[in-house]
């Protein structure tokens, strides 16, 4: 199946989509990561470009950021799959504690494949947020969705039920919001 079909695959069949990604060695997920990930910056770097130097003002002269975008992209490809690794870890410990049948490398893969559609209408719905407050809404149901779209995965592939799943996902995922919002408040980061 070549990429395409498959994108589109995890948009109209989601059980079909993770049957076909169970057995992707680690080098076809790691392609894919970066496939999307290029896709990404792509359509989101010109985004980016206008926002600083057409509607806002910046500090750093335009060659410069230009130089220094690509850098940035790649620094956050790499934070990106550490965090993806770290985060597939704790949500696999929590999976297979509720009787998940599948090994690591199957937690990583609803990870990384679950985060399709982020990533192919994400950087599309920056151009969106040009037309006001409003388009903020369809961002936030393209966020739920991808959390659907993983926890579904986790659901396929590790043989649990949804609010199984759910639940192994949501424990750590509100966990990590709360240790962040309390290390923020201690920090006084907002003056609070």
């Amino acid at each position: 199946m070549n990429l395409i079909e498959l994108i589109l695959l995890s948009f109209r069949d989601k059980t079909r989509f993770f049957e076909v990604v169970r057995s992707e060695p680690l080098s076809h997920i790691l392609a894919y990561m970066g496939v999307l990930y290029v896709w990404y910056a792509v359509i989101a770097a010109p985004f980016l470009i206008m926002k600083r130097f057409v509607f806002g003002f910046s500090q750093i002269p335009l060659s410069e950021y230009l130089y220094l975008l690509p850098i940035s992209f790649a620094l956050v490809f790499v934070f990106w799959i550490f965090a993806l690794l770290i985060w597939s870890s704790i949500l696999h410990a929590f999976v297979s504690m509720w009787g998940g049948q599948g090994r690591y490398m199957t937690t990583l893969r609803c990870v990384v494949y679950g985060f399709t559609p982020l990533f192919v209408l994400g950087p599309l719905l920056y151009y969106a947020l040009l037309l006001g407050p409003w388009a903020y809404i369809p961002v936030i149901i393209l966020y739920i969705y991808t959390l659907y779209v993983i926890i579904d995965g986790l659901s396929i592939l590790h043989s649990v039920g949804f609010p199984v799943a759910l639940a192994a996902y949501a424990i750590p995922f509100i966990s990590v919001c709360v240790w962040v919002a309390y290390s923020v408040w201690r920090q006084g980061v907002f003056g609070v």
